[in-house]
């Protein structure tokens, strides 16, 4: 919902409506899904956006019965896009924006592997933000130090 080109932004904000519609439909009371974001903005520039953009959908999904939760997941696929990358809801420093504005309507899909690699403290953040977790991936990671040293 925070891509840079307007149409691929309307294309994604009207997929998710789409899915919470069904999501309600059938009963189920939570979709998962991500923040988004522009990889060349900072954060701060894409929570202004975020402000914009979310209230809509996520009064879509409260009207639907429907808790939305972001993955915490960086989404970054390339060394050019560090630090950016195309999801703002994976530091305890937006997460804390998120649900001061949306708490109750949004929550988190927590995937602690992204963490790890970040070097986020783990438990940390679950004292923090374990009550509003609505849903956890379980999953390993593998770190390779040797890698990330010749980097």
């Amino acid at each position: 919902p925070l891509h840079p080109d307007e149409k691929h932004r309307e294309a994604v904000i009207d997929h998710l409506k789409k899915v919470i519609v069904l999501a309600s439909r059938m009963g189920v009371s939570l979709v998962n899904t991500f923040c988004g974001g522009d990889a060349s903005k900072t954060v701060d520039a894409n929570w202004e956006d975020a402000q914009k953009v979310w209230p809509a959908i996520i009064a879509h999904a409260r009207d639907h019965g429907v808790k939305l939760a972001f993955e915490n997941c960086p989404m970054i696929f390339s060394y050019d896009e560090w630090p950016g990358g195309h999801n703002i809801a994976y530091s305890p420093y937006v997460w804390r924006r998120i649900l001061e504005a949306w708490s109750g309507d949004v929550g988190m899909n927590f995937d602690p592997s992204h963490l790890v690699w970040q070097m986020i403290d783990k438990e940390r953040f679950i004292r923090e933000f374990g009550p509003h977790m609505l849903h956890v991936h379980a999953k390993d990671l593998m770190i390779d130090h040797d890698g990330l040293y010749e980097r």
